[in-house]
């Protein structure tokens, strides 16, 4: 818990064990340089970061997106995105996939699925090395005319082996094992919208589905990405 002049108490709560963070009693419109730096620090941790009951939240998601971008960001560079029901990474159909997205949504938006791809690898790592080693190797497309993703990548932040899914069933043998692998519950939160909520992942690493078979719309800034996702290394085998 931190304690400003400018704002009371701040709690910072885990939203699930392998996604996001609820960063608890910070107005977006009142920053102080030592707020500031404390919501970069998260955003290393979280893959996620919730702002509730924030004044004007497409505002409060413009002021967010300047501290995750490092550069002022306004309402202009914000436009509505859709989010299906289907799994996706929102922003692979880039070479540069965006480094963040700043969300803000009525009431009557679906609920949104986030999935957290560093909390899957590891798990994938711990109770898989010889699959975690083959997925290394591999690359496809995440939409019909996107670029080649390696399945397994350094996060360009955390530096953290992150898996990078495409959407839907492969058609290798790896396939529906590794989709049912990544959608498993301990890897994901499900957000319920409220009025004044703003909602912040990094899609290089967050897997996203909206809920309730109804798509969902919602104002987003992008922050563009830093550079291409760089490949892991399969681990070398042992000689017999």
């Amino acid at each position: 818990m931190a304690q400003t002049e400018a704002q009371g108490a701040i709690r910072v709560v885990p939203l699930s064990p392998g996604v996001g963070l609820w960063v608890d009693g910070v107005d977006l419109h009142r920053l102080t340089p030592a707020i500031r730096d404390m919501i970069e620090d998260l955003w290393q941790l979280g893959g996620a970061l919730l702002f509730r009951e924030q004044d004007q939240p497409e505002a409060a998601a413009a002021a967010l997106a300047s501290v995750l971008g490092k550069v002022p960001v306004s309402l202009e560079g914000a436009g509505e995105i859709g989010v299906s029901e289907e799994w996706q990474m929102l922003g692979a159909g880039r070479a540069w996939p965006p480094q963040a997205l700043a969300l803000a949504a009525d009431q009557a938006c679906a609920p949104l699925t986030l999935a957290g791809m560093e909390a899957a690898a590891e798990a994938l790592r711990l109770e898989d090395p010889d699959l975690f080693g083959q997925l290394a190797e591999e690359t496809a497309p995440h939409t019909a005319e996107g670029p080649q993703h390696y399945l397994i990548h350094r996060h360009p932040l955390s530096a953290e082996p992150c898996l990078y899914p495409p959407p839907g069933f492969h058609k290798r043998d790896w396939g529906k094992r590794l989709q049912l692998h990544v959608t498993r519950p301990r890897f994901s939160y499900t957000h319920e919208w409220m009025p004044g909520d703003v909602l912040a992942f990094d899609p290089t690493a967050v897997r996203c589905r909206s809920e309730l078979r109804r798509k969902g719309t919602f104002q987003a800034v992008v922050i563009p990405g830093a550079g291409p996702l760089v490949p892991m290394r399969a681990p070398v085998r042992n000689p017999i």
